[in-house]
């Protein structure tokens, strides 16, 4: 027998589990068309309930099948909102630690909506130690999740979801400053800075979630004291973490005429240049090919382009800014803008602009870095630049 929405309530709730895995698995089908998440959100008052109820117990089947219609009614603004009401966030977080890896992961698929802030106000649901649950989360999967042998491009599910949620909850104001004042900040920072790896499937998000916490260093945001006081004690950590993987790397050709000359390595900060040795060491035998096709890739350019920005929003707090010119970034910066002219790629118009726009903000407003500048060495244009100025003299031709 085909059920309908208005009869599938009451055996949510039935005494026979095998009847509540059948009316949760009805609702999962009926969720997986746009109509059908509309009917579902509609009988909300009604259904909720039994869906929350299903995800708190040890019942791996049921729970299953509501995880998964609850992602889908959360996928819209409707949706969400009857779901917060309904606690569904606080019965997602209770399931982190479920025994089933099903029910684990589509738990964080469902923290991902709830935390969107383009479906919910998620300000509220991040008291009464759900971020401590969050977090915890985090931690744990960063520890024990792994790229698949082989398949380098397939993120780990669950920490997919997880650092989404967190990039979510990092892109207001509210949730970036329960985040640095948190009392595990730095260790979520420590986390999040494991993930920008060269080729991690994370990498773009964790620098997405950074460059979210980045905003907090503007006067007036919150958790900017947390954050100037993160940086005063770590900073020449954090800025030489997000500094690194913008850096080439040395392949026995030259990318810009010159990389880093002697003195400017023995004055990069210790953790920058352990950084950048490691990072070199790992890429020692990539040809310069390869390494611009790496740059070139959708991830890597998003990834250097949060980075940048990241770096750049941190450039609104002196104590910021005196990381940088401590740990040594300016030639990094000037090697990275060099990698990415020489590559001529439009796409990389966004990172050139931020890396010039910080190196103004901190390095000539700000007092200048350890290293002295250095004149502009004459370079070639862009693709888009020869294609602009062609249109320049086009049009002047045609006005004369």
């Amino acid at each position: 027998k085909a059920f309908g929405i208005d009869e599938l309530s009451p055996l949510l709730a039935h005494e026979r589990a095998d009847v509540r895995a059948q009316a949760a698995e009805a609702v999962a089908a009926y969720s997986s068309t746009d109509d059908g998440v509309a009917a579902l959100v509609a009988a909300a008052d009604a259904l909720l309930p039994g869906l929350v109820s299903l995800l708190g117990r040890a019942e791996a089947e049921a729970a299953g099948h509501a995880a998964a219609a609850l992602v889908n009614i959360c996928s819209s603004a409707d949706g969400s909102a009857a779901a917060v009401g309904a606690g569904v966030f606080k019965a997602a977080v209770a399931q982190l630690d479920s025994g089933s890896a099903e029910v684990r992961e589509r738990c964080t698929m469902l923290l991902a909506n709830l935390t969107n802030p383009s479906l919910v106000d998620a300000t509220h649901l991040l008291r009464g130690g759900s971020l401590d649950s969050l977090l915890a989360a985090i931690f744990t999967a960063s520890a024990t999740e792994r790229p698949s042998e082989g398949r380098v491009s397939e993120a780990p599910a669950t920490l997919e979801h997880l650092v989404s949620a967190l990039c979510h909850v990092a892109s207001t104001d509210s949730g970036r400053g329960e985040l640095l004042r948190h009392a595990r900040a730095l260790p979520l920072l420590q986390a999040l800075v494991a993930l920008l790896s060269p080729g991690h499937p994370l990498l773009p998000a964790a620098a997405r979630t950074l460059r979210n916490l980045g905003f907090s260093a503007a006067p007036g945001a919150g958790g900017r004291a947390a954050l100037e006081a993160l940086l005063r004690k770590e900073g020449e950590w954090l800025v030489s973490a997000l500094a690194a993987p913008l850096a080439p790397h040395e392949t026995g050709e030259k990318t810009s005429g010159c990389l880093y000359e002697a003195e400017e390595r023995a004055a990069f900060a210790p953790p920058l240049r352990a950084a950048l040795e490691a990072a070199e060491a790992r890429r020692a035998a990539m040809p310069l090919a390869d390494a611009i096709a790496a740059i070139d890739s959708s991830g890597g350019a998003e990834a250097r382009l949060a980075l940048t920005e990241a770096l750049l929003l941190l450039s609104a707090s002196e104590d910021a800014c005196a990381a940088m010119r401590s740990a040594g970034v300016f030639p990094v910066l000037r090697e990275s803008r060099s990698l990415l002219l020489l590559s001529e790629d439009e796409t990389h118009r966004p990172v050139v602009e931020a890396n010039e726009r910080l190196v103004s903000a901190f390095h000539l407003q700000a007092g200048g870095t350890t290293h002295a500048p250095q004149p502009s060495a004459p370079r070639g244009q862009f693709v888009w630049e020869k294609e602009d100025a062609a249109r320049e003299a086009a049009a002047a031709a045609g006005a004369a």
